[in-house]
């Protein structure tokens, strides 16, 4: 998943969201001991892939933001090329999902995501986009990174 976050957050960084001097940041916080790799592989072998997004760190930009992640996504994993989708009946194991949080609380975890929590967004630093991702498997938190960019404005 450390892929999918650094393809996000590189792309945000080459459209400007970013400054070459600040960020962007990425950190690989979680991943299961064993078999994550293989459930990603079967959640996206027969179809896309479903991702859910969460949080609107530019007002009124949510369908550019979203066109932005699964663009950034499509391109993130070339060992096993997977497509990616926001409509859960277009994805082909929709009990997997990758959950991305703009924004998140700063005490939030990818756990909570795939819990389908309820999380209002909290930016926790001025002038910073942060983000929170996780892999989940029914429920339950296969992996999770997080990472920040420079906000530039909205």
């Amino acid at each position: 998943m450390r892929r999918g976050i650094l393809g996000l957050l590189s792309l945000l960084s080459a459209l400007g969201l970013s400054s070459c001097w600040d960020g962007p940041v990425t950190q690989q916080s979680y991943i299961r001991q064993s078999g994550t790799w293989s459930e990603f592989q079967y959640a996206g072998a027969e179809g896309p892939f479903l991702v859910e997004i969460r949080g609107e760190p530019f007002s009124g930009q949510q369908a550019p933001l979203e066109a932005l992640v699964l663009s950034a996504l499509d391109g993130a994993f070339p060992e096993r090329p997977t497509r990616f989708t926001l409509d859960p009946a277009q994805a082909a194991h929709p009990n997997y999902r990758l959950s991305i949080m703009f924004d998140p609380p700063k005490m939030a975890r990818g756990s909570n995501l795939c819990a389908g929590e309820a999380l209002a967004m909290a930016p926790n630093e001025p002038g910073k986009v942060n983000v929170l991702m996780s892999f989940c498997a029914k429920g339950e938190m296969l992996s999770e990174s997080w990472g920040w960019v420079k906000k530039i404005s909205d």
